[in-house]
């Protein structure tokens, strides 16, 4: 039996504490466990949902493992959480506890100071808590960061446990997906899209407003909302649509909620739009890349990492909805410099946030942790 062999059947232990796909966060984990090279998945799930079914269609075994909220009052199950947990680790065997949230690290942490096993966190929100950041990154013995954004988030003493590793995504599934599934759906002209779940933060108010003055130019345009109210029907998700009245786009703007067949989505948009605040990466942004789409997206947070200014898309100020409008029409109305710049796009998309780098890059990790935990 060689030593390739036995690598390859090392255990990694994922936890993320959703049973739900509510982000980008468990899209992302679940390409990592699908392209893993040299090691085996398992992932614990806090619950059953669509991300506990999108774990066993992916082929990787996943367990439902509770992770109750860190409240006082919740001290009993929390003590049963972690004997739970402990259990998986001696049935497995794992070598190594990788926490895809905040939540799911502090289970990580107690269960790795039990059995020794060395701990990866995964942070993918910008956004510090300065009350646990510091805690927790104590207890990781390494942290991803899925953007420089993201990398900041943690004070200068603590800097070296941080790595820099952006989320990757397969190439492929969206440059070779045929266009035509969903233009039957919006109707004919130039289409423009913006990707996110439905949330303030997110800015699609802004989107609405920014493609009610496109719609001066392109009244034939088509605009479309992908994403839904993680928590279910919202203030938010009302005011959306009351805005939708107000400007009169009730026949243009299409709300599609959550999809799972992406990369046909992608290749029915001719422009693909990200509002947000800060935000801390823009894994939407790579898929459109990766699609061959130009992109308008705000500065801030993480999108400085994917989006090469005049090259790949053009950047603008959050909130500026008169800059989103004008590099959309700009777009829509240069059709070979959008295709240019869609075409580099893919290029970038290749070349820095394939999977296989992703993946790459995250083994490496998990080897140089072994080697110290062994030494």
């Amino acid at each position: 039996m060689c030593s390739s062999d036995l690598v390859k059947r090392a255990r990694v232990a994922y936890l993320d504490h959703h049973g739900d796909i509510v982000g980008g966060g468990q899209i992302s984990l679940l390409a990592l466990m699908q392209g893993l090279q040299e090691y085996e998945a398992v992932c614990w799930c806090g619950a059953r949902g669509s991300m506990s079914d999108a774990v066993n269609q992916a082929g990787v075994e996943g367990v439902v493992c509770s992770m109750p909220a860190l409240r006082v009052a919740h001290v009993a199950s929390i003590f049963r959480a972690v004997i739970g947990l402990l259990r998986q680790v001696r049935r497995g065997p794992v070598i190594l506890l990788h926490a895809n949230s905040s939540r799911s690290m502090c289970y990580a942490a107690l269960v790795g100071w039990l059995t020794g096993l060395p701990v990866v966190w995964h942070v993918r929100i910008a956004q510090a808590e300065r009350r646990i950041d510091r805690v927790l990154a104590r207890w990781a013995h390494g942290i991803i960061a899925i953007s420089s954004a993201v990398e900041r988030r943690f004070p200068a003493d603590l800097r070296h446990k941080v790595h820099l590793v952006h989320n990757g995504v397969d190439v492929d599934a969206y440059a070779l997906a045929a266009p035509g599934a969903w233009k039957g759906a919006w109707g004919a002209g130039p289409t423009v899209g913006m990707v996110a779940q439905l949330i303030p933060w997110k800015r699609q108010d802004d989107f609405i407003r920014a493609m009610a003055l496109v719609a001066k130019t392109y009244p034939d345009a088509r605009y479309v909302l992908v994403g839904e109210e993680p928590e279910g029907p919202s203030p938010y998700g009302v005011e959306l649509r009351d805005r939708v009245r107000e400007v009169g786009l009730e026949r243009s703007i299409h709300f599609v909620g959550f999809c799972r067949e992406m990369p046909a989505l992608y290749a029915d948009l001719d422009v693909v739009v990200l509002c947000s605040e800060n935000e801390p990466f823009g894994r939407v942004l790579i898929e459109a890349m990766a699609a061959a789409k130009p992109v308008v997206a705000t500065r801030g947070g993480g999108v400085g990492d994917i989006v090469v200014e005049g090259e790949t898309g053009y950047l603008v100020e959050m909130g500026d909805c008169t800059g989103i409008a004008t590099a959309v029409v700009d777009l829509l109305a240069d059709p070979v410099r959008a295709q240019a710049m869609g075409e580099a796009g893919q290029r970038r998309a290749r070349q820095e946030f394939s999977i296989a780098a992703h993946v790459e890059r995250v083994e490496a990790l998990y080897g140089a942790l072994r080697e110290r935990s062994s030494a």
